[in-house]
C-alpha cells in the first residue's frame, strides 16, 4: 500500500509542476487572443519558456539527488562509527 501512495504522491508533484510551467510560460507568452494559431514569436516565446523551465528543473533534480547522495552517505558512515566492532572468536585446538 505504501508504494501505491508513493507513486500518487510522485504523480501529483508532475502534474502540479507541469500545471505550474504551463500557467507561468501561457502567461508570459500569450497575450492577445486575435488568432486560432500561436504566431511565430507565441511559439517561440513557449519553446523557449518550456526549455528554461525543463533545465532549471533538471538542474534542481541533479542538486537534489546529489544532496540525499550525501545524505545517505553520512548516515551510513554514522551508523558505521556507533556498531563496536565485535570480538574475535578464538578457537582453541
Amino acid at each position: 500500500m505504501q508504494g501505491t501512495e508513493r507513486e500518487v504522491t510522485m504523480l501529483r508533484d508532475v502534474l502540479l509542476s507541469h500545471n505550474i510551467m504551463t500557467e507561468r510560460c501561457f502567461s508570459t507568452c500569450i497575450t492577445k487572443f486575435r488568432q486560432n494559431k500561436l504566431t511565430d514569436e507565441e511559439s517561440s516565446c513557449i519553446d523557449t519558456c518550456v526549455g528554461r523551465y525543463m533545465n532549471f528543473n533538471q538542474r534542481l533534480m541533479s542538486s537534489f539527488f546529489e544532496q540525499q547522495q550525501a545524505r545517505m552517505k553520512a548516515i551510513a558512515e554514522e551508523q558505521n562509527a556507533q556498531v563496536p566492532p565485535q570480538p574475535e572468536i578464538v578457537q582453541k585446538t
